[in-house]
């Protein structure tokens, strides 16, 4: 597992933010409060993705990047509104 294969920026963000993996394509982003509950997804299929997200608050949130190879990354993401 290596972390640093995916970049979040920037971090913080006011809930806009780019996503790339290095050397993998990405199949899906998601975004999960402190609590679990998720709060958006989307599909994709490249190694870049722009998210506009539309949290309300300004807080923690986790985001979990899938990719073709079915592995799963994590990162953490902190919104400031």
């Amino acid at each position: 597992m290596v972390e640093s294969l995916l970049q979040v920026f920037p971090n913080p963000s006011n809930g806009v933010v780019s996503v790339s993996m290095f050397d993998q394509k990405m199949t899906s982003i998601s975004i999960y409060s402190l609590v679990g509950e998720k709060v958006f997804e989307k599909s994709v299929n490249s190694s870049q993705e722009e998210l506009h997200m539309p949290v309300e608050e300004s807080g923690i949130y986790l985001m979990e990047v899938r990719t073709e190879q079915g592995e799963k990354y994590h990162q953490k993401l902190i919104i400031n509104k």
